[in-house]
């Protein structure tokens, strides 16, 4: 990974430069392209459950559910696959961990304010408690579910 340092990200070309870095970082392209939308899609046999718009709202609608919404190309997205699934395993019985693929739901995407990859959002009964933006640790995560688990 290259470093570049910009001198006067405020303005309008450092800006843009700035944005098209962060683009290229996390793949490239737009949200409605990619050239292999299923390339991050969850195995047949894992316990993360791939979530569109005509799942989402039933699948969250009761209980604890982290929600990971993904692009396929985007590295830091790849990069948590690993995490995402130890979620699944280790909070299976207790909260949903699913996946939402931003290339084929944009509606969903545009629904829930998501504007970076991977976002993800800890829900209570259908209802946002949390966010996390960015590569984080499975800690971090863990402890945003059994926060949401403890809570009354």
């Amino acid at each position: 990974m290259s470093v570049v340092q910009l001198r006067d990200h405020r303005s309008p070309k450092g800006l843009a430069l700035a944005t098209a870095l962060f683009v290229a970082a996390c793949g490239g392209g737009s949200p409605t392209t990619s050239s292999s939308p299923a390339a991050a899609t969850p195995p047949a046999n894992s316990a993360v459950v791939a979530l569109d718009a005509s799942s989402f709202d039933a699948t969250v609608a009761a209980g604890v559910s982290l929600v990971e919404f993904y692009h396929p190309s985007c590295s830091h997205c790849r990069a948590m696959e690993p995490v995402v699934e130890r979620l699944a395993t280790d909070f299976e019985g207790q909260a949903v961990v699913g996946k939402v693929n931003v290339t084929t739901d944009q509606a969903l995407t545009n629904a829930w304010g998501v504007r970076g990859y991977p976002t993800f959002i800890v829900l209570e009964d259908g209802r946002q408690l949390d966010t996390w933006l960015g590569e984080t640790s499975y800690e971090r995560l863990a402890d945003l579910i059994r926060a949401a688990l403890a809570a009354p």
